[in-house]
């Protein structure tokens, strides 16, 4: 929580999260990303880019890739987010 907070103040209520290297996410972990995006509030953003297609496929049959933006590449997120 105390990490979460830290990384919310650093870079404000919009965030990539760059996941090249994630293999698994547990359904804990699926919630933290949930509980994360809505602490970020109505402005905020969290976006995932470089799922692997398996991380993918589970945001998928989880239900959330709808909540979420999801992006090729940590460059097409951070242009999403207006930050280039």
């Amino acid at each position: 929580m105390a990490r979460q907070r830290a990384f919310q103040d650093c870079l404000g209520n919009k965030i990539v999260m760059e996941c090249r290297d994630l293999q698994y996410v547990s359904s804990s972990g699926l919630g933290a990303f949930i509980s994360g995006g809505k602490k970020l509030g109505p402005d905020g953003k969290l976006v995932f880019a470089t799922l692997s297609r398996h991380v993918q496929n589970l945001f998928e049959m989880a239900g959330i890739a709808n909540l979420f933006q999801i992006c090729g590449s940590k460059e097409d997120a951070l242009r999403q987010l207006g930050a280039q």
